[in-house]
């Protein structure tokens, strides 16, 4: 009988855990499994979305927000690794189970980040580099990453981010990222780089438009800003 208890306790919980709530926010839709308490979230949801909007950058009208019962179906359903706190796919943000993002305190600049990529979408799919764009994401959330490695080019760069696995690389690319991107901001100013976006967005062509703004070919701002003096 005992037996029979544990084993009906424990097939009750499982079917708790798996059973998923949908909660509609003014700006998103919430789906998350029934035994996660969304309160705190909401709230850093919406200051992200206020932070992302207020920098110039546009976010559709409700985004989408899974959340997961486990790091594990987290990674399997976004192919991140485990140590991810959150993630993009097709315009909606995938986050980590809200115990564990309660315990980071970099989660609220982790939603900004991703909130940036979801306002950048059309862009990244007209050519948007990734460089740029994680970049971007980093100056508008304030995250900052130690430069530990030297990239020589561009496209080493992007390699990096695209294919490495290698945790203290990854940062250092993503320091260099928002390094660059935020030199390029400065020199130009934000008005001017969030339209130069908007016209990738659009359909114009990276390296066209980074050259009208910047007044020289990508490839020779390059070479005069990568070096980290």
């Amino acid at each position: 009988m005992l037996l029979l208890l544990l084993c009906f306790t424990a097939a009750t919980q499982a079917k708790s855990q798996g059973k998923l709530l949908v909660r509609k926010m003014a700006n998103f839709t919430l789906v998350l499994p029934s035994s996660q308490d969304p309160t705190h979230v909401t709230g850093w949801l919406e200051s992200a979305r206020k932070q992302v909007r207020e920098y110039g950058l546009a976010l559709p009208p409700r985004v989408v927000v899974r959340i997961y019962s486990t790091s594990s179906q987290f990674a399997q359903a976004t192919g991140l690794t485990t140590s991810h706190l959150a993630g993009t796919q097709n315009g909606r943000l995938h986050l980590q189970p809200l115990p564990l993002l309660l315990r980071r305190p970099e989660a609220l600049r982790t939603i900004g980040h991703e909130l940036v990529h979801i306002a950048l979408g059309q862009a990244a799919r007209n050519g948007l580099p990734r460089w740029f764009n994680e970049g971007m994401a980093m100056v508008v959330a304030g995250e900052q990453q130690p430069e530990s490695i030297r990239f020589v080019t561009l496209q080493a760069l992007q390699d990096t981010l695209l294919r490495s696995q290698n945790y203290s690389v990854i940062r250092s690319a993503y320091g260099t990222c928002q390094r660059l991107v935020g030199k390029f901001v400065e020199q130009q100013g934000k008005s001017a780089v969030l339209a130069m976006l908007r016209a990738i967005g659009n359909g114009g062509k990276f390296p066209d438009h980074f050259r009208q703004l910047a007044g020289i070919p990508l490839e020779k701002w390059a070479r005069q800003t990568l070096p980290n003096r």
